[in-house]
């Protein structure tokens, strides 16, 4: 009876050791500043890196739209599409029209009942909702450029002129937001 009662406190103290061990993993990273230049430009990525064992992380999205990308995520297939800007978005100069492809945010939101709020306290950041269902958030950078992101992370491209901004209607209608 000693021994059985021996064998099992010891397989128990093992058990309960080997599941310690595989739950008590953690990393210790630091958040830092630092200044961040593309392509000569002085560039605010929005969020402080983390730092962990000298190499510095931020998210994919930060780092994709500063170097001129958009970012898709497919969250069926868990998949990040990376896609150059810098041939898709059409260069809109003063005076132009916006092509069809586009929407300007005013139109959509007049369109489908949609509310736009500021989401931040910086107001770079505005949300776009139709009553407590949020399609999709507009972040606003320093050098007059905008990004568009869905609650699930997926992207939606974003054009300035003139100071209005103009939506994809490609990407909305990919995304389900619009017919």
């Amino acid at each position: 009876m000693k021994k059985i009662l021996i064998g099992l406190v010891l397989g128990l103290l093992i058990g309960t050791a080997g599941t310690a061990m595989a739950a008590g993993e953690t990393v210790q990273a630091v958040f830092a500043k630092f200044n961040f230049v593309v392509n000569g430009a002085e560039v605010d990525p929005g969020a402080d890196p983390l730092v962990y064992q000298g190499t510095t992380y931020l998210p994919v999205r930060i780092i994709s739209n500063m170097l001129g990308y958009d970012v898709v995520y497919r969250a069926d297939s868990r998949t990040i599409e990376l896609t150059s800007t810098r041939n898709e978005t059409p260069s809109i100069e003063r005076g132009d029209t916006v092509p069809s492809e586009w929407i300007g945010l005013r139109t959509l939101a007049e369109q489908y009942g949609l509310t736009v709020r500021q989401a931040s306290s910086q107001g770079s950041v505005f949300r776009v909702a139709q009553g407590e269902s949020i399609w999709f958030d507009i972040t606003y950078d320093k050098k007059g450029g905008a990004y568009a992101t869905t609650p699930d992370g997926s992207s939606i491209r974003v054009v300035i002129q003139n100071g209005s901004t103009n939506i994809s209607i490609e990407d909305l209608r990919s995304l389900g937001l619009i017919q």
